[in-house]
């Protein structure tokens, strides 16, 4: 059986006459002998010691013992409950085969009592070993691995668990399959600056109006308006409302190669650019006002962001990549604290103009071998000036 119970009957149970001890150790021997008798309630599997599975016949414990095993074995079982259980169908046992003034009926729950306290005592590891079944070792997957290089490296047959965090695993394919099927790992669309940019396309959610908390950079900490709803299709977008625009796009750097400036003004260091593996994002700036980027909690818990907007204060700029520090309006690594998300905020901007919004991941060598990549999202809110102040929401 799974569980060995031990019955400490040599401690003397409460009302048990001599007689009974002398019965007890007498069959102890027998129950040894039996030790290949599957229908038992111990197996000397914790000291040694074995149990009787009828210590005052007709009142038989087995019925008991085995339903307690099976209890043990199911997975997840409370241990305590099948223990409870397990006094209980002694006691049952006891009560059919003796009325309540019978003279073995207390020695029997007795007994039950002794039977139940050993298994509270030793039971411990039958209880886990009989749970072992139920913990079964997961099934690894094996596909294609793509890893950050210029282009993306793949490798085949490579487990989920032996594909790097920081790269992208496709599970039950080959790099074969890859290019046949999408021309192989997938570079983000906007991984070049020069030749694919994502441009806003304007969407009208309805605002909620209210005042801005928590950023009292944005507006002065003063009246504004916040839209709620995420773009449909996840890209840069602007609504055709007069107060706030906003929305999330999603940004994923793990496999983006580097073609922007190693010079990021204060973002950067003379010896070597931490700024890497950046992708784009073009934004037409829909009012004039105040441009707030957020990355706080929108981020893999390895990804490392670094943000760089550049552009210009004047309308009918063309949005051209930057080759240095000259466009550059803002910066930032680590807005959000913890040494991980970014953020930057753009006062006075005029509507009409065109940004450039450059997202990256913070590198310690300054090589993109030492970024710390991942995925994320930009939240992405443009506070408009308005003339009167927008009325601010009160609470019922």
């Amino acid at each position: 059986m799974a569980l060995s119970i031990i019955a400490l009957g040599f401690l003397g149970l409460p009302s048990c006459d001599p007689s009974f001890q002398e019965r007890f150790a007498s069959n102890l021997q027998n129950e040894v002998d039996r030790a290949d008798d599957p229908q038992r309630c111990g197996n000397g599997g914790i000291v040694g010691l074995v149990v009787q599975d009828c210590p005052f016949p007709p009142a038989c414990f087995t019925t008991a013992c085995t339903s307690h095993d099976d209890c043990y074995g199911t997975c997840g079982a409370d241990r305590a409950a099948c223990d409870a259980i397990f006094l209980e169908d002694m006691f049952a046992a006891c009560s059919d085969a003796f009325f309540f003034y019978d003279t073995l009926y207390l020695p029997c729950r007795y007994t039950a009592l002794s039977y139940l306290t050993a298994v509270r005592e030793f039971g411990d590891r039958a209880y886990r070993d009989s749970q072992a079944h139920c913990f079964v070792e997961p099934e690894i997957r094996v596909g294609a691995c793509c890893q950050v290089g210029d282009p993306p490296i793949c490798d085949d047959d490579v487990s989920e668990f032996d594909c790097p965090a920081l790269a992208l695993f496709f599970a039950d394919t080959t790099c074969e399959n890859l290019v046949a099927t999408t021309g192989g790992c997938p570079v983000p669309v906007n991984d070049d600056c020069n030749s694919l940019l994502d441009s806003c396309i304007g969407q009208a959610p309805l605002p909620d109006w209210g005042r801005c908390e928590g950023d009292e950079l944005i507006d002065g900490g003063g009246v504004c308006s916040i839209s709620l709803q995420d773009c449909a299709n996840r890209r840069l977008c602007v609504s055709t409302a007069l107060s706030t625009f906003r929305c999330l796009v999603d940004v994923d750097v793990r496999l983006a190669t580097t073609d922007g400036p190693s010079d990021v003004g204060e973002c950067s260091t003379p010896e070597e650019s931490n700024f890497q593996s950046d992708v784009w994002f073009e934004y037409s700036i829909p009012c004039s006002g105040t441009l707030a980027i957020r990355m706080c909690g929108l981020g893999d818990e390895l990804f490392d962001s670094m943000l760089a907007v550049y552009g210009s204060m004047e309308v009918g700029n063309d949005c051209t990549c930057p080759t240095g520090s000259e466009t550059l309006l803002a910066c930032d690594d680590d807005y959000c604290g913890g040494g991980s998300q970014s953020g930057v905020t753009i006062h006075d901007l005029v509507e009409g103009a065109c940004l450039l919004i450059r997202v990256g991941a913070w590198s310690g060598n300054g090589s993109i071998g030492g970024a710390f990549r991942g995925s994320g999202m930009l939240d992405i809110g443009m506070f408009c000036q308005t003339d009167p102040p927008l009325p601010i929401a009160t609470s019922p």
